[in-house]
């Protein structure tokens, strides 16, 4: 615990060292900030966030250096000015600043409605094979190219969006908006063509803006959660007006400084995807090395292959579990060794057999080519249902539902590992009356999750209260051959797991049925072994919780510096 401790602080020092100049409100350089990429890029969502931050510096004129004697800005306004016709309609949006922050010499802040039309229109024969954009084939990432379709003009040119080669076209609808679906159309048939109908589309005047700096600022966080603000219309289905599309502050530079930005940002963002690309590949190393060295844990039989498989894990510890979602690795690994007699020291004066028999004279123990695997010598192979009084489910009928009574439970109320009542159905004393005694769970019983993507997730039932479930949960009752605790452990297990999902029928509703789940093959231990083992368990998965709870808190830290540091630095 104190090397994962270490290992821990490392990690969130790291990201930390990058923070102090801003939080200190010291000028932090984009040399600077770049040469801190992969550190930052570490962090949770830190890819995400670098993403973002580049957008927003690209528009707002700190990526690259200003030159000297270009042509203003002010100049592009005007000569799409004179383009454009003096009747046009104008649209405008209550609230938002016309210039929102200040901007480098040479740059003017305008309205994307100065620079072009506003959802243009085509003319064209309605023979002409045209390009078709549906909203599947728009692309998030502003380096993906459109791949549209082909179609006569005269099927698409009512009804859809018209577009062109060169328009910029953006997803008005949510969460298509968010996911920053828009592109720069290019490919289209005949060099026009028609989109979804929920696109908005700025057509340019020729030479007065780079159609990929538009793009950029589209697709920037600034104009994103602004529009997120003024989106209308019901759940699901809001769209951004287009008054807000046309008439957003838009800070426009220099012609030639747009391409700059343009290629600046195509830099940075090839860099985080490099950084990227090199994240999934070590994280992809680690998993086959954690899988490697557990399964090398958990099929080891002898001492002399159990000392030498824990000593790997133990050597790499730090480097196999250095995030919190791999310790569920670990957590199995435990269950498997502990069901494989490991863990503990293994009983010499009982034979679990004979406990069990004890209870059940007539109990087959299973053959040796039916066992999963070789157990200690005092160990025995049985059926799940032998080590029960009863198996059942709840009832088939629906339940009639009432305002209150008796809490009836569905898969989620207990796929969570524990008993939740807060948010429950109930049903009527009538409904009660007429369950199997059988088919009502009771305090020492364990529920298990048969149907679902959350199938096979054991719950214990160590509560007074009544209630019963749904026919989803079945309901297995100890009749006390073997210790419950034991029993619940096993039914965590990955091997338990195994074979549920060997079980399955169904695909679109997987389902584990009884009858299989019955005929689970369970390694029993003398019961007073099953005892150490449950405590031995019990302990390192406290340890467990510890470990992943502490780099939990470490992976939190290191994601809220990064956006610490992402937002100071945007900050204008």
């Amino acid at each position: 615990m104190k090397a994962v401790r270490a290992r821990s602080d490392e990690r969130i020092d790291e990201v930390a060292r990058v923070a102090p100049p801003f939080a200190l409100g010291v000028a932090f350089g984009v040399g600077q900030f770049v040469e801190n990429f992969e550190v930052l890029a570490a962090a949770p969502n830190g890819v995400t966030h670098l993403r973002d931050m580049i957008l927003e510096l690209a528009v707002q004129g700190r990526l690259v250096p200003q030159a000297q004697g270009e042509q203003s800005a002010s100049d592009l306004i005007s000569k799409a000015s004179k383009a454009m016709s003096a009747g046009r309609q104008r649209r405008t949006v209550e609230g938002l600043p016309p210039e929102p922050h200040a901007v480098p010499s040479g740059w003017v802040w305008c309205q994307p409605q100065d620079l072009g039309v506003i959802a243009p229109r085509n003319q064209a024969p309605d023979e002409a094979e045209v390009g078709f954009v549906p909203m599947p084939v728009v692309p998030t990432d502003y380096r993906q190219s459109v791949r549209p379709a082909v179609r006569r003009w005269g099927e698409i040119k009512t009804g859809y969006t018209h577009i062109a080669d060169g328009d910029i076209a953006v997803a008005k609808i949510t969460p298509c908006f968010q996911n920053k679906k828009s592109c720069v159309m290019r490919g289209l048939r005949g060099r026009i063509g028609g989109g979804t109908t929920e696109l908005l589309v700025l057509r340019l005047v020729p030479s007065v803006a780079d159609p990929n700096y538009l793009l950029l600022f589209f697709k920037s966080p600034g104009f994103i959660s602004g529009g997120v603000e003024r989106m209308t219309g019901t759940a699901g289905q809001q769209r951004v007006p287009v008054d807000y599309f046309a008439a957003v502050p838009l800070p426009l530079p220099p012609l030639a400084e747009q391409k700059r930005i343009v290629a600046k940002v195509d830099e940075l963002m090839r860099l985080l995807d490099d950084l990227e690309a090199k994240q999934t590949r070590e994280a992809g190393t680690q998993t086959r090395l954690r899988s490697a060295a557990l399964s090398a844990l958990m099929s080891a039989v002898v001492p002399k292959q159990v000392a030498a498989a824990g000593q790997r894990v133990a050597e790499n510890f730090v480097v196999l579990f250095c995030k919190a979602d791999s310790v569920g690795a670990l957590r199995g690994a435990v269950l498997s060794s502990a069901l494989r007699g490991v863990l503990c020291p293994n009983a010499t004066n009982m034979d679990a057999l004979r406990e069990v028999r004890g209870r059940k004279p007539q109990l087959r123990e299973l053959s040796e080519d039916e066992r999963p695997y070789s157990v200690p010598s005092k160990w025995t192979w049985l059926w799940l249902a032998d080590l029960l009084g009863s198996l059942t489910d709840g009832d088939h009928l629906p339940p009639p539902k009432a305002a209150s009574g008796t809490p009836f439970l569905t898969i989620g109320n207990v796929s969570s590992g524990t008993l939740d009542f807060s948010q429950t159905r109930f049903v009527s004393s009538d409904y009660i009356a007429k369950l199997d005694p059988r088919r009502l769970p009771a305090k020492g019983d364990i529920l298990y999750t048969v149907v679902g993507a959350t199938y096979g997730r054991p719950v214990k039932v160590d509560d007074d209260r009544p209630f019963c479930v749904q026919r989803h949960i079945a309901i297995l009752r100890p009749d006390g051959s073997c210790d419950r605790d034991y029993l619940y452990l096993f039914l965590r297990s990955p091997l338990a797991y195994a074979q549920a999902t060997s079980a399955i029928t169904g695909t679109a509703q997987p389902t584990v049925p009884l009858r299989p789940l019955r005929r689970f093959k369970v390694p029993v231990p003398p019961i007073e072994e099953q005892r150490r083992i449950v405590a031995k368990v019990q302990h390192l998965m406290g340890l467990c919780d510890e470990l992943e709870e502490k780099l939990r808190r470490a992976e939190g830290t290191a994601g809220k510096l990064v956006e610490a540091v992402v937002t100071e630095i945007v900050a204008v």
